[in-house]
């Protein structure tokens, strides 16, 4: 489902940014989720494709940030990079 998949990319989210990609399993997503593996690699093929979903939204994160403060009438180089950097530690 919608849900599961949202979930199953938040909870990879939060592994991968406190472990870093070699540092977290699929095995470990899918007991935080508590799903099985299978469930895992149905939806995303496995941790190589959940991690190019989770960094592909980071990205677009980033560029819609960078985007709005460019929009932002008057902004300065300051606003801008720290509109950028907060979406990146968002």
């Amino acid at each position: 489902s919608a849900e599961r998949r949202e979930q199953l990319i938040m909870i990879a989210r939060g592994l991968f940014a406190e472990r870093g990609f070699d540092g977290t399993s699929v095995e470990e997503i899918a007991a935080h989720a508590e799903v099985s593996k299978p469930v895992v690699y149905e939806h995303f093929g496995g941790k190589e494709g959940l991690c190019a979903v989770v960094v592909d939204r980071e990205v677009r994160a980033l560029e819609t940030a960078i985007q709005d403060a460019l929009a932002t009438p008057n902004a300065s180089y300051r606003e801008i990079v720290e509109r950028g950097t907060l979406a990146l530690l968002d």
